[in-house]
């Protein structure tokens, strides 16, 4: 109940925001066009719809964001509720709330808006929508901060986080691996390829929001260097444009561009 009214009245504020911005850009737009004419009036208006735009949108959409972060189920209910093996997210936690950086020629949407709308999505939240189809999507909760937008947290101590990703990862129906270099991180990649069948393994390269490739490859360079110790058969050396890498039964090392191409070769 708690987190419905959160979001209903995020979505609201949202809505009162845009509606009060309509109102305003029309009421400028009627009264300069009465004093300048319909051209330089309506130029004008869309000057002044923009900047009102640029500046209440987005505090109202972080707003929006801090308000669905605090609604958040806990994982522990959700795995009660949803009798499906899990996907377990394991990450740095530093990689919380990384976003994909995008550029006008990316944006899906006209220019302006798709910069505004496309940058508050997470890598993280990229991934839940396409995972949970597959399981109830959970990780560690990164201790005394609020969870990002995407997977539900499951909380643990200094002293029992280890054991609670065992418990995750024998029962788990895939494990999305992010790369990195932490040394717990380290552990936790010891683990998945000790307990998890490796069909069931899926590593995503993408390490911070930096999307350039030399600067990813670099990245990758030095994770495959400290997992090769810990992967029966070595990593490609070049990752190019892709972001995942998942395994055969034999563990042969494939990359995927998509996530959607490696869960639909998984079949999943």
């Amino acid at each position: 109940y708690l987190a419905m009214k959160k979001t209903i009245q995020a979505v609201i504020l949202l809505l009162g925001a845009s509606i009060a911005i309509l109102v305003v850009a029309a009421a400028i737009s009627i009264l300069t066009m009465s004093m300048f004419g319909e051209l330089l009036g309506g130029v004008v208006a869309a000057f002044v719809f923009i900047i009102l735009f640029s500046v209440l949108l987005p505090p109202v959409s972080k707003n929006l964001r801090m308000r669905r972060r605090e609604s958040i189920q806990a994982a522990g209910n959700l795995l009660e509720s949803d009798p499906r093996p899990p996907v377990v997210y394991l990450r740095a936690f530093q990689e919380d709330g990384t976003v994909r950086p995008v550029r006008l020629r990316d944006a899906q949407t006209p220019a302006f808006p798709g910069v505004i709308l496309h940058n508050y999505t997470t890598f993280e939240e990229e991934l839940a929508i396409q995972v949970t189809k597959v399981g109830p999507f959970v990780a560690l909760a990164q201790p005394r901060q609020l969870p990002e937008l995407g997977a539900a947290r499951l909380h643990a101590s200094d002293l029992t986080w280890q054991d609670t990703v065992i418990a995750l990862l024998t029962r788990c129906r895939l494990v999305i691996f992010r790369a990195g270099d932490t040394e717990n991180l380290l552990w936790e990649l010891r683990k998945v390829v000790e307990l998890v069948p490796p069909e069931r393994i899926i590593i995503f390269l993408q390490i911070g929001s930096e999307t350039d490739r030399r600067v990813q490859q670099v990245r990758y360079d030095r994770f495959r260097r400290l997992a090769q110790e810990v992967f029966p058969k070595p990593l490609p050396a070049q990752r190019g444009k892709t972001e995942f890498l998942y395994f055969t039964e034999t563990w042969e090392p494939v990359l995927a561009k998509t996530l959607r191409k490696v869960l639909k070769q998984a079949n999943l």
